[in-house]
Parts: C-alpha cells; structure tokens; sequence
C-alpha cells in the first residue's frame, strides 16, 4: 500500500511540472542576495527551506543512504529540540551577520550551517 502511495505522489508530481512548464531560471539565491530580501520574504525562505527538509525525509523514510541520514538526523534534532521556524530564522540572519565569509554561500547551505550550530548546541 506504501508503495502505491509514494508512486501516486511521484506521478503527481511529474504531472504537476509537465502542466506548469519549464521554469525559467530557480530561486536560489547567495546569502548576500538573502538579506536584501524584506523581513517577510526572508522568512519564507527559511520556512521553504526546513519544508523541503522535512518533506525529504519523510519521502525517504527507511532509507539509509548517507545523504538521507545526515538529513533526517538534522530534521530528528529540529524536532527533538522544538526549533521553531522564528528562531531558525533568528539564528540565520545571526550567522549571515557573523559569518561575512560565507555570505557567497547558497542560502540552503547557510540555512544548514545554521541548523547544525544549533544543534551542536
């Protein structure tokens, strides 16, 4: 039954990009470009990026690829720990200030840059 509903979302997803087309050019963006972002967008960024995060592992559940591990063990301590989306995104805008050298960084990056400070923590 798993298996039929994780077919049935693979195929909804295929459909949802044939019907919406090729983009043209993705929203990722450095963290330079990330802090010339207003409150609200920035935001949403982080929100979008812990998303995908979570989204990921539980698509990926019971796998044990080293990617898939290291992911899941990053969303277990999200959960574990209570992060909510504000204090990620406090501790973001943090690190970009304190971190000028990794400004060049894409923002998912610094995001997990972020997220792993805090769980060291």
């Amino acid at each position: 039954m798993r298996d039929i509903r994780l077919a049935i979302v693979r195929l909804a997803f295929v459909l949802s990009l044939l019907l919406l087309g090729p983009a043209s050019k993705a929203f990722a963006i450095d963290g330079t470009r990330w802090m010339e972002l207003d409150d609200e967008r920035k935001r949403g960024y982080i929100i979008g990026v812990i998303d995908a995060w979570h989204n990921f592992t539980a698509l990926a559940q019971g796998r044990k690829s080293p990617a898939e591990a290291t992911i899941a063990d990053v969303v277990q301590c999200i959960d574990q720990r209570k992060l909510t989306y504000g204090q990620i995104y406090a501790a973001a805008v943090d690190y970009v200030d304190r971190r000028k050298d990794r400004r060049e960084y894409n923002m998912a990056a610094v995001t997990w840059n972020t997220v792993s400070e805090m769980c060291k923590n």
